[in-house]
């Protein structure tokens, strides 16, 4: 059986609004996705003062010339 890796390039990240530093959430394959999870972290309040962000990943390092 071959699993095939799925690229997770949507990040949702949480930052606390004192705090200068995202800290690393999950990530998705789907923008949509991502954002139902931000919505339900978001809906819990789990942490008071906690914003979510979401990050699309552009490129891939290292860059591959052609």
């Amino acid at each position: 059986m071959t699993d095939k890796k799925i690229d997770k390039k949507f990040v949702v990240m949480s930052k606390f609004n004192y705090s200068d530093r995202y800290m690393g959430e999950k990530g998705f394959a789907t923008r949509e996705d991502a954002n139902t999870y931000a919505e339900l972290m978001i809906k819990t309040n789990e942490y008071e003062g906690c914003s979510y962000f979401l990050f699309e990943q552009a490129i891939a390092y290292p860059v591959q010339a052609n």
